[in-house]
């Protein structure tokens, strides 16, 4: 949420097609929060939130605050752990560089995130 022309139209397909969908930038829109995003990129929803804000209804608001951070599921007896980024905390990003034992110590111990 916050990049594109049509977030509540998105929002809404999600919500029809049951779609898993995790809050990361979300969280930003959902409670009116600084989004915390590297430099590069945070002039993107600075410049498209208070649009964002007046297209979404009061329950695609509501939406938005009720997803979740992290996914854990088990399929075919493999755990899987969905997440859109870091969760120590959740705006720390997980790049190609992050060394294996950074993210298997925060799989192994992860902290259950919490609205900001």
């Amino acid at each position: 949420m916050g990049y594109g022309p049509d977030p509540d139209k998105c929002k809404e397909l999600l919500r029809k097609k049951n779609t898993l969908t995790l809050r990361n930038h979300d969280n930003a829109v959902a409670f009116k929060a600084d989004c915390q995003c590297g430099y590069r990129y945070k002039h993107l929803p600075i410049a498209t939130r208070e649009y964002t804000w007046g297209v979404l209804d009061q329950s695609q608001m509501e939406y938005l605050r009720k997803l979740p951070l992290v996914v854990r599921e088990e399929i075919n007896g493999k755990k899987l752990f969905f997440i859109h980024a870091g969760h120590h905390p959740i705006f720390e990003y997980i790049k190609p560089e992050t060394p294996g034992e950074a993210i298997m110590a925060m799989l192994a111990d992860p902290m259950e995130p919490v609205d900001v």
